[in-house]
Formats: C-alpha cells, sequence, structure tokens
C-alpha cells in the first residue's frame, strides 16, 4: 500500500482527535486514577522505572505480599517497547502519554489496515474512530495490561496478513515483532484471542490458496508461516515470558482454576442494550453507589459497550450487502468473540474451555468483547466503503439504503412518541409497577427504585435522539438536502460526536495531588521502624451502602485514605498482603489460614511477617492490638505488640511433614515464634527439600481440625542437618511435636539480635552473632530464586513458618548476604537479544536483495 499525502492528513487529525480527547491529562495536569490504576498499575510501574533509573535490575517487588517477583509478573510489561517512556520521562508525564499513544496505535492501525485493503480514506477513517475510541477500549485503561494489548491487534493483524500473502523473511520478521510487542505488554488473553484469529484467518487463505490451482511449494510456505510467526514471537518475548513461567509454577495460577472461577466476570446479556444505550444502567464515574444494582455485576470490567449509533448500522449493511471474504470472517469473528464474552450465560464456553489448550487457566470471559469491537470497526468501514463508492451504484446503493433507513427510523420515532406519551401519562403507575417488581425480585430499597425509572427514560431518550438525527441525515441526503461530498462530512461529524463524549464519560482523571502522601502518613512515618501493613478483608457492599460515597472520586479517595494496596507503595510502605493478579502459592495459603483463624490467633500469626499495623473496617478488642488511629469510613488503624523483627534469630527448630502440619504449629497457643522456627520437611527427617513449587504442595486442612487443641505427636519430629531442634542445642530431640511445644514457654529467647546491613528490592545483607547455632530467620516471602552466602560460603535457603525465609548459622559471627539469582533471567535475555538479531538481520539481507534486483 503507497501511503499518500492525504493519507498523512487523516494521520495528523487522527492525533488531534487524540490529543483533544485526553486534553484533561496531557494540556491540564491531570492524571489517571480510576479502578486499578491507582492501586496496581502506577505503583508498578513506577517501581520498575525507579530501579531501572537506578541502574537496579526490576527482579524483585519487596512491598507486596511480603516480597513478590517484579519482572516475572506480566503486568509490569518491563521490557514492552512502549515502556521505554517510563525510562527516560518524567513518571507522571510519561504515564499519561503512554495511554494517549495507544489509543493512537489502534487508530493509525486500523485506518492504515483498512487503506490496505483498497478502502477509502473516509471508510477507514471511521473504522479508526470506532474501534479506538469505542467505550470498550476506553474502559479499559483502567486495566493498563490489557488496554495496552488489545491496541495492537490492528498492527498485528495487518502485519501477520502481509506475512502470509508475502511469505517472505522480512514480513515473517517484521510480524513476529508485532505479536512478540502485543505479548510483552502483559495480558495472555487478548494475545491468545489475538493469535486465534490470525490462525482461523490464516486457514482461510490457505484454504484459497489450495483451491485456486497455485503451486503446491507455494501452498506449503504459507502454511508455514503461522509456525514460524508463533515460534519467533515466542523467542523474541522470552525474556517476559521465562521468567513469568517459572513464576507461574510457584503461585497461585499453578492452581487449576475452576469453571465459575474462570467465568467470574462473564458479560451479563442485558449489557448488550449499552450498545444502544451507553450508560443504560449506570456509570460508576458518576455514581458509584448505584452502579449496576440491578442488571449487572457490581463492578463490571467494562464499563459500557458503546461503539457509536452509525457503526452499528453501517455493520448490518456490510453483513447485508458486501460481498466480501473479509466481510463474511469479520461476521464470524463478531458472533464467535460475542459468544465467548458472554461465558457462563452461554454453553458455547464449555467447547473452548474443555478442549483449547491453556484456554481453561484464562479468567474474565468479557474481556473477548475486543474482539467483538474490532469486528465491528472493519464492518463498519466496509458498511461505509458500499455506500460511498464513487460512482453510479454506489449513488444508487446510498439512496436506496437511505430510503431504508427512513422508513425503519420514522416507525422508530413514531413508535418512541407513543412510548413517551404513555410514560407521560402513567409516569407514576409504571414507578410503582416496577418498584414493586424489583422490591420483590432484587435488594434494592424502595428510593432507588423510585430513582430507576426516570433515569432509564432519560438514557433511552437520549439514545432515541441519537438514532432519531441519524435518520434525518440519511433522509435529507434521499430529498437531495445536501450533497455527497457533504454527506461524508455528516457521517465524519455524526461518529465524532457521537461517540467521543460517550467514551470520555468512561474514563476519569484527577488532579496530580492525588498521588501525594494521605494524612496516615504521618502517624506511620513516626515509627522509624521497618515494618508491614496489613488490611482486614472489608466489606465493600457494605461501606458503599453505608459511607457517604457516591461518585468514583469519593470511592477512590476514600480508598486512598486509608492507603487501600497497593497504593502505599508508592511512599516506600510494605504490605503482607496485595492486590495482584497472582502472589506465591504458599504466602497465599498462609493468608487464607489468617483470615480463617480466631480472631485471637492472628495478631501472633501476622507478627510471624513483620505485621506491625492493621486496617480494619471494625473496631477489634484484642489484647494485642492498641488502637492507634481513627481514619475516615470507620476504617481503624492498630498496632500489633506481637510484631516480630524483619529479621530475627531463633535457636531452635520444629519439621513438620506438611504445610497443614506447620499451620496448625503456628496456631498452637504453645507456639513461642521467638524460639524456634517451623520447617516443613516432606520427605522425612534430614531430607529437608522446600520450595519445590506447586508439585505436591499440602494445602489441605484437617476438617476436625481445632485451633486451640493441637494433636501433632504423630507426626514425625526430624533433625535439619546443619541446626538444632527444640530440646537442648545442637542434640536431636525424640519428643513429640505436642510434648516440644508444651515446653517452648519456659525457653527464653536468647539476646541475639540480627542487624540488616543493606536491604535492597534485589539483595539483603544481615549480621549476628549467635550465642550458638541456630537459624535466622528474615520476613520476606521465600522464593526458589533467592541465593544465600554465609561468610562468602553458599547455604540453602529455607522455607520457614510456611512463607519465609531462613538460614541454619553456627556460633559465632556471621555475615548473610541474600541475592536475587539473575541467571534465569539473563538466560531468557540472550534468547530474545539472538532472536531480535536474527529477525533484523534477517529483513536488512532482505531489502537488500530486493534493492539489487530492482
Amino acid at each position: 500500500m503507497r501511503i499518500e499525502r492525504r493519507d498523512l492528513v487523516v494521520s495528523a487529525f487522527l492525533a488531534v482527535l487524540v490529543l483533544a480527547f485526553f486534553h484533561n491529562a496531557l494540556l491540564r495536569g491531570e492524571q489517571f486514577y480510576a479502578g486499578d490504576t491507582y492501586r496496581f498499575f502506577y505503583p508498578l510501574k513506577r517501581m520498575a522505572a525507579d530501579l531501572v533509573r537506578s541502574g537496579e535490575a526490576p527482579l524483585w517487588n519487596p512491598l507486596v505480599h511480603s516480597g513478590a517477583p517484579l519482572h516475572a509478573a506480566l503486568q509490569s510489561a518491563v521490557f514492552y517497547p512502549f515502556s521505554v517512556l517510563f525510562y527516560f520521562f518524567p513518571f507522571d508525564f510519561a504515564f499519561k502519554w503512554y495511554i494517549a499513544l495507544h489509543v493512537l496505535l489502534a487508530a493509525l492501525a486500523t485506518y492504515f489496515l483498512m487503506r490496505r485493503w483498497q478502502l477509502d480514506r473516509l471508510p477507514a477513517f471511521a473504522a479508526a474512530i470506532t474501534y479506538a475510541f469505542s467505550g470498550y477500549l476506553i474502559s479499559f485503561i483502567d486495566g493498563l495490561n490489557i488496554f495496552s494489548s488489545i491496541a495492537w491487534l490492528p498492527l498485528v493483524f495487518a502485519a501477520f496478513e502481509s506475512a502470509v500473502e508475502q511469505s517472505g523473511v522480512a514480513s515473517v520478521s517484521l510480524a513476529s515483532l508485532a505479536v512478540a510487542a502485543q505479548t510483552l505488554a502483559g495480558d495472555p488473553v487478548s494475545g491468545y484471542c489475538t493469535f486465534l484469529i490470525c490462525g482461523a484467518y490464516w486457514l482461510i487463505l490457505i484454504g484459497v490458496s489450495a483451491f485456486s490451482h497455485r503451486p503446491r511449494a507455494e501452498t506449503s510456505i504459507k502454511f508455514s508461516v503461522l509456525p514460524m510467526i508463533a515460534i519467533l514471537a515466542f523467542f523474541l518475548s522470552y525474556v517476559q515470558i521465562g521468567p513469568s513461567q517459572e513464576f507461574a509454577q510457584n503461585s497461585t495460577r499453578s492452581v487449576a482454576i475452576s469453571y465459575d472461577s474462570a467465568t467470574q466476570y462473564s458479560l451479563a446479556p442485558q449489557r448488550l442494550l449499552t450498545l444502544i444505550a451507553p450508560y443504560l444502567f449506570g456509570n460508576p464515574i458518576e455514581n458509584v453507589a448505584d452502579w449496576g444494582r440491578i442488571f449487572s455485576p457490581r463492578f463490571p470490567l467494562e464499563r459500557t459497550l458503546y461503539v457509536g449509533a452509525m457503526p452499528l448500522a453501517l455493520m448490518m449493511i456490510a453483513v447485508a450487502a458486501f460481498r466480501e471474504r473479509r466481510v463474511y470472517f469479520f461476521a464470524g469473528v463478531f458472533v464467535v468473540s460475542l459468544l465467548l464474552s458472554l461465558g457462563r450465560n452461554t454453553p458455547i464456553y464449555h467447547i473452548p474451555y474443555r478442549i483449547l489448550p491453556v484456554f481453561a487457566m484464562f479468567r474474565y470471559p468479557v474481556k473477548f468483547f475486543f474482539a467483538t469491537t474490532f469486528a465491528t470497526s472493519v464492518l463498519c468501514g466496509y458498511g461505509l466503503q458500499y455506500l460511498t463508492e464513487g460512482n453510479a451504484g454506489g449513488t444508487h446503493r446510498l439512496r436506496a439504503s437511505a430510503e431504508i433507513f427512513t422508513k425503519r427510523f420514522s416507525a422508530f420515532l413514531a413508535a418512541t412518541a407513543v412510548t413517551w406519551l404513555v410514560f407521560a401519562a402513567c409516569d407514576r403507575f409504571l414507578v410503582d409497577v416496577t418498584g414493586g417488581l424489583l422490591l420483590r425480585f432484587s435488594s434494592v430499597d424502595a428510593q432507588f427504585t423510585h430513582q430507576f425509572i426516570p433515569y432509564m427514560k432519560k438514557q433511552a431518550f437520549q439514545a432515541a435522539v441519537v438514532f432519531a438525527l441519524l435518520g434525518a441525515g440519511l433522509r435529507a441526503y434521499k430529498k437531495g438536502f445536501f450533497s455527497r461530498n457533504f454527506f461524508k462530512i455528516f457521517v465524519a461529524a455524526f461518529l465524532i460526536l457521537d461517540l467521543l463524549p460517550v467514551s470520555y464519560r468512561a474514563m476519569d482523571t484527577t488532579h496530580e495531588s492525588f498521588y501525594s502522601a494521605p494524612r496516615i502518613d504521618s502517624t506511620l512515618r513516626a515509627d522509624g521502624e521497618m515494618f508491614r501493613l496489613y488490611r482486614t478483608p472489608i466489606d465493600m457492599e457494605q461501606h458503599l451502602d453505608n459511607l457517604p460515597i457516591r461518585t468514583a472520586a469519593d470511592y477512590y479517595l476514600w480508598n486512598r485514605e486509608i492507603l487501600s494496596p497497593n497504593f502505599g507503595t508508592l511512599f516506600g510502605y510494605a504490605y503482607t498482603d496485595g492486590y495482584d493478579s497472582a502472589n506465591l502459592l504458599w504466602h497465599n495459603l498462609f493468608l487464607r489460614f489468617v483470615e480463617g483463624s480466631p480472631p485471637l490467633v492472628r495478631p501472633r500469626l501476622l507478627g510471624l511477617l513483620n505485621v506491625k499495623y492493621i486496617f480494619s473496617s471494625h473496631p477489634l478488642n484484642h489484647p494485642d492490638l492498641i488502637l492507634r488511629n481513627s481514619l475516615s469510613g470507620n476504617v481503624f488503624l492498630y498496632e500489633n505488640v506481637r510484631c516480630l523483627e524483619r529479621a530475627y534469630f531463633v535457636p531452635n527448630s520444629i519439621v513438620a511433614s506438611s504445610e497443614s502440619v506447620a499451620l496448625r504449629v503456628l496456631a498452637s497457643n504453645g507456639f513461642e515464634p521467638k524460639t524456634a522456627v517451623v520447617l516443613v520437611d516432606k520427605g522425612g527427617p534430614g531430607s529437608l527439600n522446600p520450595g519445590k513449587g506447586a508439585a505436591g504442595f499440602d494445602v489441605s486442612m484437617p476438617k476436625d481440625f481445632k485451633y486451640q487443641t493441637m494433636n501433632v505427636s504423630d507426626e514425625p519430629s526430624g533433625v535439619l542437618p546443619h541446626g538444632p531442634s527444640i530440646g537442648r542445642p545442637d542434640r536431636p530431640s525424640n519428643k513429640s511435636h505436642l510434648e516440644l511445644l508444651h515446653g517452648m514457654a519456659e525457653m527464653p529467647a536468647p539476646l541475639a539480635p540480627v542487624r540488616i546491613e543493606s536491604y535492597g528490592p534485589n539483595s539483603v545483607v544481615l549480621s549476628v552473632n549467635a550465642p550458638y547455632a541456630g537459624y535466622v530467620v528474615l520476613c520476606d516471602a521465600y522464593y526458589p530464586n533467592w541465593k544465600a552466602r554465609i561468610n562468602g560460603l553458599s547455604v540453602k535457603v529455607l522455607r520457614a513458618n510456611c512463607t519465609v525465609r531462613a538460614i541454619p548459622v553456627k556460633a559465632g559471627n556471621s555475615i548473610i548476604e541474600f541475592a536475587y539469582d539473575k541467571d534465569s533471567f539473563h538466560r531468557a535475555a540472550i534468547v530474545s537479544a539472538v532472536t531480535i538479531a536474527v529477525c533484523v538481520a534477517g529483513i536488512v539481507v532482505r531489502r537488500r536483495m530486493s534493492g539489487k534486483r530492482a
């Protein structure tokens, strides 16, 4: 495709639209904050950017989940091309442009894809506007990895089609680079769906090539394109995929997801009405308290599915009238992706869930709707092309379609007028009848039912006005009130004025001061010690109903004031929990155990993880908790007096045969954490082998287990090869765990303070002067990639107290160095670097050969 000057003019206009759409952020100093932005993506991106700028590899995040992999988490997108913005520009500036440039990418890629298919500029422009500014895509600004990934779909599809058609080294390499970029953006579901779309299209092209009597060699080459792109893209993105696979094996993602969990966020069928009336069921930005009380999930991932009135009409024209292979294909994409997005609301989802590889690991079927949106934009372009082709046939089609539309819209307007007369005459009756039904079959109150009908009337009326204006425009053209060129201006203006204001309401920005420290910061900052925070599970439904939270701004400001995870990491606060899509399996097990344990046990268990301050949504009456502050919204801050230091020394160990037994020991009344550490030995005494990931991971708890009456005397008590067990130091004990625990309270903890010499994201240095052999416990999450050295000699890191790290030490002075092993990261980086070099070399050689032939 040859790019002409007018195409550049259209591209510039699209850039201006993006700038105008995001003017609050780009020109007025505001910042994005809604949804997962403030509590996940903003802190995550800033931590990675700060580490890279300081010359530190972004491998480990010590501030969430008592420590968790950073680069290995897909959402970090450390090596994603657009992440370069964070490394070279001020963070707030880069974060805004990161979002705006993805919308521009989606618009330009869609425009040039349609131009590549020989569509005129106006249809291509209409398709670009429909996809880039769709309510669905803008809604996912809050889910930054999803938003970034789906913006690449048009470019990936264009590069893939070019590779199949040309079957050259350069085209395959470019397509692989595009696929790898989408993968590095951080959302596997979007990449997987894109690959399925490209794979289906590839099969069609192979079939066309086979049945067109082309040479068998040419068909064979085309057949090899998809596997080649998949292999190259895998190795190109291996710098991210390799560590992520390693993390997944040791995280909650290694456990099979049930069908109910996998389909938790399925698109509610009634939500499809927002294709016509964009905020029929409310907008959380404007009124979060009443959002989705009746017809949809309380907090759906998408705020609206709206793509505009005209694209829907043009899509139907394309499907009904345009005889084109791509039209049929994208009509199929529309149907299939729509059915998949409905998830549990249709039996169709069971088929790919049971058959397709990896599919059962995905959550949130509503994500598949991005393919529906893209198919709509493509069909919109073809529908407008059908109407505006520059010939007599095109003019006849336009006027014939206008006549059809005007008839339909005349009937629609007549029905709307009658409906409004009925509403006006029987408004009170409808409110009473509908309100009675809602009160009977839902949990809403009477006050809300009296607000529901007027709100629905307003939204339906707005939708009726939009469709009426569209019908009036077509009617005016049919009657010859304006020319064909003026009709094109009408189409472009209608698309912009209809879609952009609606999508603008799907996002929210606020002043950059939102990311400044909240009031509670002064209380916590005065502590001066290393500690972690923990927030008890808060009933959000109760708070939304009982607190003065009406808008999204109220909701996010409330969470900001209570340092909602992971917001506090922006100010250096560490959490033992966190907000993430996955965390280490054994750490998650420990936290679930804490949440299910009796209230009297929780402070001591949390103290094992260096939790000194606890946020609670209700008052806590516990001898180990001291109230330090009462925050807005009935949230209380307590100090945990049972908090252990970040690193400490213990002389003894208890070896448990499984995680469940270890947790029973930790929760027992006789256990004293300053005297002993609990280790898991699944292979019997002397064969301690912790940290093997999910393989053989025992998370079952006995049904008859009671926290106050522990009985584990039938469990083996083992002896570690490099340290003592409970009893006399350096001498094995044959006592049962229960007998040992009863004697622990009489054993004084030795005075052997552990000093933290340095504490960084990828390394920790400790020093200890132990009076006798024992263990140094570091209250950071255990992960197999952490290695340790004592006085320069390598030593195995043990998983202690189910989730933290421990090192056996001898009597005397010891310097302990924990370091994150970078070998796997380096190997993955080398694989990706070599693959990039191969692709670039292939592109350069191919172009030089083409130049010589010319």
